[in-house]
């Protein structure tokens, strides 16, 4: 098959495409890291001690993170096959898994693209747990002495805020907010 890409098409217009599609990527995992960023802090302001809260979170993340890491690898063959991004459209079919399953399993170049999918989603898995392993830890040996102000828990906040905030939106600049007609040029 030949690519849809025109024979002008330069290292720029790569770079161009590759910070695009950067973007994103940068506002989908702004959106699923925003709910656990808030339920820790709400968790922290109120000086909880939850585990169950914790546990709740890293769950949140590996399955959230995981489904994102499948929608985007998925996007590849997608694209090589009907030489057009990922839509709606394709979720349509998520009401009936199996015939999903099924065509999926019967195009055997898609199984080509399971390999980096199933190693990411274990890289994932493994930093997760490390994380979470080290926040239990901490929580295990010591009983948290609150050594931080309110104040320097809400600096914190803010900054978490305004790099959410900022990731959601998609650009530094003030134009407006990244729409997916921003993804053409």
């Amino acid at each position: 098959r030949q690519w849809p890409i025109p024979g002008n098409f330069t290292f720029s217009d790569s770079s161009y495409a590759f910070l695009i599609g950067l973007q994103f990527d940068t506002v989908t995992l702004c959106y699923i890291l925003a709910l656990p960023f808030l339920v820790l802090s709400i968790n922290e302001f109120l000086r909880g001690q939850s585990k169950v809260i914790i546990k709740g979170v890293y769950i949140f993340l590996f399955c959230a993170l995981s489904i994102a890491l499948g929608i985007i690898v998925s996007n590849i063959p997608y694209f090589l096959h009907f030489f057009s991004p990922l839509s709606n459209v394709a979720f349509l079919w998520a009401d009936n898994p199996g015939y999903s399953i099924q065509m999926i399993l019967q195009e055997k170049t898609f199984l080509v693209y399971s390999i980096p999918l199933i190693l990411l989603i274990i890289i994932e898995y493994f930093f997760i747990r490390k994380q979470y392993r080290q926040l239990m830890q901490k929580y295990d040996t010591q009983k948290i002495i609150y050594k931080n102000p309110t104040r320097i828990k809400s600096l914190y906040f803010l900054f978490g805020i305004i790099i959410l905030f900022t990731g959601v939106r998609g650009r530094l600049s003030g134009k407006t907010p990244i729409q997916p007609g921003s993804a053409f040029f």
